[in-house]
């Protein structure tokens, strides 16, 4: 996935203006559970051509993936892709499901944060471990 992404990039540096490169992007962002740099992509897309509901589809769901804080702009862009296309799949189902959708991303947002603090405590608990037994060291080597 991280080729693809800079393939994407590579694309969009050649021609900014080109919408699909940037929707390609922030879809494969969203793939690698980063919707926030994908909403980023998603709107340069849109923006480009408002009325490109492939761009819009994957705007509101992205972001949808970023929480409840999002959540009338995902709901937003979402109808914004249904009113361009009727049929668009998935896209009436993630409407009805929204408010579940965005709890449940909210959800695990926050415990990814929480597994991220302990981690980054364990680290500075080792990191701070190594420091001592270094510092315990030298003190024992400067009494001999």
């Amino acid at each position: 996935m991280e080729l693809s992404l800079a393939y994407f990039r590579k694309a969009v540096a050649v021609d900014a203006s080109y919408k699909e490169a940037h929707n390609n992007l922030g879809y494969a962002l969203r793939g690698l559970g980063r919707p926030t740099e994908a909403v980023a992509c998603l709107r340069k897309a849109v923006r480009i051509d408002p009325q490109y509901k492939q761009g819009r589809k994957n705007l509101g769901l992205a972001l949808v993936e970023c929480g409840t804080s999002h959540k009338a702009d995902a709901r937003a862009e979402l109808k914004h892709a249904l009113f361009l296309d009727k049929g668009m799949a998935g896209v009436r189902d993630t409407l009805d499901d929204i408010d579940a959708l965005c709890a449940a991303a909210s959800a695990k947002a926050a415990k990814a944060k929480a597994k991220e603090d302990r981690a980054t405590a364990k680290a500075a608990r080792a990191l701070y471990s190594s420091a001592q037994f270094a510092k315990d060291k030298e003190s024992a080597a400067a009494v001999d």
